[in-house]
């Protein structure tokens, strides 16, 4: 008669067909955020009121915290913002 509270609900072939319809926008989703964290951290970079060197280790810490980036690319990233190239967000 109840559900019961948290019961989960098994998958239905029209389930199915609705998670492949959602799942492009999900991951456009997910790309959006990345793209978000990625220009907040940008943002810290070039706002914070420390000296250079803390500044450029707070903002690896941050970027490496996100899982997007192996160190390599972080470090190259970094490298790009202390040279002013516009191109990135």
């Amino acid at each position: 008669m109840f559900a019961r509270f948290g019961a989960k609900k098994t998958p239905t072939a029209k389930t199915a067909r609705q998670d492949a319809k959602t799942g492009q926008k999900s991951q456009d989703g997910a790309f959006e955020l990345m793209e978000k964290r990625i220009a907040q951290i940008h943002y810290y970079f070039r706002n914070a009121d420390l000296s250079p060197e803390v500044r450029q280790v707070m903002t690896y810490r941050k970027l490496m915290e996100l899982d997007y980036f192996t160190p390599q690319a972080a470090k190259e990233l970094l490298r790009q913002w202390n040279h002013g190239d516009k191109s990135i967000p």
